[in-house]
């Protein structure tokens, strides 16, 4: 009898212990669970506030297998959200994309590694949140098929074969301060809008 009081005595002290371990169990799990969603909404907040890579670039070159080349270069642009739209053409590549930095990297990579770009290419960036890229141009990814990347509609002009003489721009007042140069401002009407040299002529 007393065996058996002993053993009630034991199960009856085990059953509360048991019970508060389950229940230290439960709120660790819970804790645990809460303290996983909270760094999941973390991360995925930090990479949606994180800043959009803007990048614009072209480069004239003769680029003989530009129509090959756009199914390739579509495809790595949606893969890694990249968006915009690229233009290619017998006589180069033009354009503005916008992505994630690791995204805009790889497409830059790749249009480098086309032959007669390499590190020619002119490029320039800038950055912006997601929400001005939802609200901008950058809605969708397309690389398309030209006869120009910049229109001339001038038959025969190739600018990779006839160039001007590139001009530092430390050497750019001396040059249009000289009276045997004529300066002509070819921009859209917009940008002579908002200033131009004095002088320079826009037809």
């Amino acid at each position: 009898t007393m065996r058996s009081d002993a053993d009630a005595d034991t199960k009856a002290a085990k059953g509360p212990a048991h019970t508060e371990t389950a229940s230290s169990s439960s709120n660790s799990s819970s804790t645990s669970s809460s303290s996983t969603s909270t760094s999941s909404s973390s991360t995925s907040s930090s990479s949606s506030s994180a800043p959009v890579v803007v990048a614009a670039l072209y480069k004239f070159f003769s680029f003989a297998d530009h129509e090959s080349t756009r199914g390739p270069l579509l495809a790595l642009c949606e893969l890694n959200c990249v968006m915009g739209t690229l233009l290619l053409a017998p006589e180069g590549i033009n354009g503005t994309i916008a992505g994630p930095r690791k995204g805009v990297d790889l497409v830059v990579r790749f249009i480098k590694g086309i032959k007669g770009v390499g590190d020619g290419l002119s490029y320039k960036e800038s950055f912006v949140t997601n929400a001005q890229r939802r609200q901008g141009a950058f809605l969708r990814m397309r690389v398309r098929l030209k006869k120009e990347i910049v229109t001339m509609g001038i038959e025969g002009v190739n600018p990779c074969e006839r160039v001007g003489e590139y001009v530092e721009p430390k050497d750019w007042n001396a040059l249009i301060e000289r009276k045997d140069v004529t300066l002509v401002d070819t921009r859209n009407t917009y940008e002579t809008r908002i200033g131009s040299f004095k002088g320079a002529i826009d037809p």
